[in-house]
């Protein structure tokens, strides 16, 4: 009977000792488990800090571009010469005819003759310029073998 007994209590003091065992393991896995996000969270952080590092670097460059699209009066003369720098690329004789500041931007007189590839292609080259374009008036008209355009544009600032 007596070996029975100090089986028994081994092999009690055994499973207590495996509960026991298995709550520390459970616990210990828990604070792994914790660990484990806390190190995802800050690899995020870090990852996000550096996206923003990025961002920052890139937006300063784009606020200076942004900047140089801004239209006023030190911006106008340099967008004139390259209207009539296209004009000529194009084979156009053109005129940029007045070019007056108003109330809320600028109008541009503009009057080109030339074949109509060129004219079309002077009107896509305005169209696309950086800068909103109101076309106020446009007239297209044919002069023999060449086009005429008038037109009047109106560039917001």
């Amino acid at each position: 009977m007596k070996p029975l007994i100090i089986t028994s209590s081994i092999t009690l003091a055994l499973a207590v000792l495996l509960f026991f065992s298995f709550y520390q393991i459970q616990g210990e896995n828990r604070e792994a488990e914790e660990l484990k996000q806390e190190v995802l969270r800050r690899g995020a952080e870090e990852e996000l800090l550096q996206k923003v590092k990025i961002l920052k670097n890139t937006g300063e460059s784009e606020l200076e571009i942004f900047d140089k699209l801004e239209l006023n009066k030190d911006t106008i003369v340099p967008m004139i010469e390259r209207l009539e720098s296209a004009s000529r690329s194009l084979g156009l004789d053109s005129e940029i005819s007045a070019a007056d500041e108003v109330e809320g931007g600028f109008r541009l007189s503009l009057e080109s003759e030339g074949a109509w590839r060129g004219i079309f292609s002077y009107l896509k080259a305005i169209e696309s310029l950086p800068y909103r374009v109101d076309f106020e008036k446009l007239a297209l008209s044919k002069s023999g073998s060449n086009w005429r355009l008038v037109t009047v544009i109106f560039l917001p600032k």
